[in-house]
């Protein structure tokens, strides 16, 4: 998959699921041209999922949706 052209800071999300619901959440704003990891901490059990998703923001809004940039 090709990523998405973005200038400035981005966020890494990372979502923890189990048993296919999301219980855990961890973003990381920072400008990944720059940036080359990134890193979220959770308790996992067995059978958990850790899901990682770079956006171009991550708001409150009711009026934005985020862009999956890779």
């Amino acid at each position: 998959m090709r990523a998405k052209m973005h200038f400035g800071k981005e966020c890494l999300v990372f979502v923890h699921l189990r048993d296919n619901e999301q219980i855990n959440l961890n973003v990381l704003q920072a400008d990944f041209d720059t940036v080359s990891s990134g890193k979220a901490g959770f308790n996992v059990t067995a059978g958990d999922i850790i899901k990682a998703y770079l956006v171009d923001d991550i708001t409150n809004a009711t009026d934005f949706a985020s862009t999956i940039l890779q």
